[in-house]
């Protein structure tokens, strides 16, 4: 009996000292990767970038570049005439 508690501890022992090794390295991988961004802050600039292209080139096919107004929400107004047709 001696003998199987031996050898199931020689195994866990290389288990463990293998898993640790593991862990070792993807520890140093994710150290060497740059931060990535949140996926809230990814999609939230990708919807904004998107919003201005559609306001934009919708102002510029439908009344020309003259168009922009600097009123506060002039712009809004503009897309929801626009939406409504």
């Amino acid at each position: 009996m001696d003998g199987y508690e031996y050898i199931t501890g020689k195994l866990v022992e290389a288990r463990i000292a293998d898993l640790r090794a593991t862990a070792a390295r993807a520890r140093l991988v994710s150290t060497l990767r740059k931060p990535r961004r949140p996926l809230r802050a990814v999609l939230g600039l990708t919807l904004m970038r998107l919003g201005s292209r559609i306001v934009g080139t919708t102002q510029v096919a439908e009344k020309g570049p003259s168009a922009v107004s600097t009123t506060p929400g002039a712009a809004s107004v503009r897309v929801w005439h626009l939406m409504s047709r």
